[in-house]
């Protein structure tokens, strides 16, 4: 874990390098139609230079992927993926095409290199930086001018500290209402796949499982299984030693039914439920 970033993200601006996010290139009459219906959000209505994030869904709900989608141009969107997946996510994009769609899926992760700023100063810099005031800028326009590199393993850490998922948290075991992503997901777009089985989760307003956070007593291999009395409580599928907190805290998809301040058993350690983030801004 780098300080100097850990401290940076918090005070200054941080860049991350995300050459391994994968990028699919849509084009023609339905590219967001088809992602549209495939996934959770409402995208039909996205105009060049907007993007949204959204859930690429299985038939039953379960997550394959959280993407962002971004409209470039009047005929082509980008599809960004997780790290790693972009030939995986193209290739199933291209597998759903209808008898009538108009679309060309291509990926092109090798050929474009995406750098992502964070931090209350990042605007400022981006801003200094480029020239460019904010409402004129194209869809993830970045630089990183001033800012502190974000290794890998302290943006792990602030995103656990921000209780936000990464692959191993968003993956066909799960829904995306279990992930938190209600941003992700819109209830009035009509149908897309896997969307009886969301509804009927969001409509009932109980979730049988859900992403929390766990303060641990101490470090702990994941994933992990985490037990109340001996029976299956949910798992542990991140953990990391927090600097703000003084301890190692994780993420987890813990049984509704252990609500906050409840105490777990991990391995030979403790976890104590709590909501995320752990840091309230």
């Amino acid at each position: 874990m780098n300080i100097k970033a850990y401290d940076a993200a918090a005070t200054g601006a941080v860049y991350l390098d995300r050459s391994t996010t994968g990028c699919v290139e849509i084009t023609g009459r339905d590219r967001l139609g088809l992602v549209n219906r495939l996934s959770t959000n409402a995208l039909l209505k996205l105009e060049p230079g907007q993007g949204q994030i959204t859930v690429l869904t299985t038939n039953i709900g379960r997550i394959i992927d959280l993407v962002t989608v971004l409209a470039i141009d009047a005929n082509r969107i980008w599809v960004i993926t997780s790290a790693n997946r972009g030939e995986e996510i193209a290739k199933y994009l291209n597998g759903n095409k209808f008898f009538n769609d108009e679309f060309t899926v291509r990926e092109l992760t090798e050929m474009v290199s995406q750098m992502r700023l964070y931090g209350p100063q990042s605007t400022a810099l981006l801003a200094a930086a480029t020239g460019l005031q904010l409402d004129d800028l194209s869809a993830w326009q970045h630089d990183t001018a001033g800012a502190v590199l974000l290794d890998r393993a302290t943006f792990n850490l602030l995103r656990v500290e921000s209780g936000y998922p990464n692959v191993a948290e968003l993956n066909r075991e799960y829904i995306p209402l279990e992930a938190n992503l209600w941003d992700a997901v819109s209830f009035s777009k009509g149908c897309y796949v896997g969307q009886e089985i969301i509804a009927r989760m969001e409509s009932r307003g109980k979730l049988a499982k859900k992403l929390m956070g766990l303060k641990l007593s101490g470090e702990v291999q994941v994933p992990a299984e985490l037990l109340a009395h001996g029976k299956n409580a949910g798992d542990l599928t991140s953990m990391v030693y927090s600097p703000a907190l003084e301890q190692h805290i994780g993420l987890g998809y813990v049984r509704t039914a252990h609500s906050p301040g409840t105490v777990l058993q991990v391995g030979d350690q403790t976890a104590t439920v709590v909501e995320v983030p752990f840091i309230q801004k």
